[in-house]
């Protein structure tokens, strides 16, 4: 049976309560740790998509240039798939931002207050679903990030090695 406990940020006995650096600094150097490496996979998705745009409006857009649907299908399945990891990625960045403001609501439950014990496991349970969502979307923004970019680079072979030659005078 879930029990809802007041937050304890909306008491300003709670809030306020007396928490040392050394207590969080790890937890948060952590999450930093994992907010910096997932911000990079955000970057190079949406510099993926960029790519896309790039082929749309250079090569797809113009038949004469190429006429492979395959490529296109591929270019198209890796958007798709720096979007998938953008999306991700973005989970990851909220998920794990809320998971380190559980962990340190967890810790403003000093001991003596009023079911601070519960209070502070229900806080850590909380914790726990999101830190599980971090794991997976995680791994989700690092995979579709390489599917993406496995699918564009086979999409400029195809593209470079079956393009009709231009410009050639017989």
């Amino acid at each position: 049976m879930k029990v809802n406990y007041p937050d304890p940020l909306k008491n300003p006995g709670e809030a306020f309560g007396g928490l040392e650096e050394k207590q969080y600094k790890a937890e948060l150097d952590l999450v930093e740790r994992y907010q910096v490496f997932v911000a990079e996979l955000l970057r190079l998705s949406l510099a993926g998509i960029g790519v896309f745009g790039f082929l749309y409006l250079n090569i797809f857009k113009d038949p004469s240039i190429t006429d492979s649907e395959v490529a296109k299908w591929l270019a198209a399945l890796g958007v798709i798939a720096f979007s998938l990891c953008t999306a991700s990625a973005l989970f990851f960045r909220f998920f794990a931002t809320e998971g380190a403001r559980y962990y340190i609501e967890a810790l403003r439950f000093a001991p003596g207050q009023l079911n601070c014990v519960d209070r502070a496991q229900n806080s850590l349970n909380i914790r726990y679903q999101r830190i599980i969502v971090c794991k997976w979307s995680k791994a989700l923004a690092a995979f579709f990030l390489g599917l993406g970019s496995i699918l564009i680079a086979i999409a400029f072979y195809l593209l470079l090695m079956y393009a009709p030659p231009q410009g050639s005078t017989g």
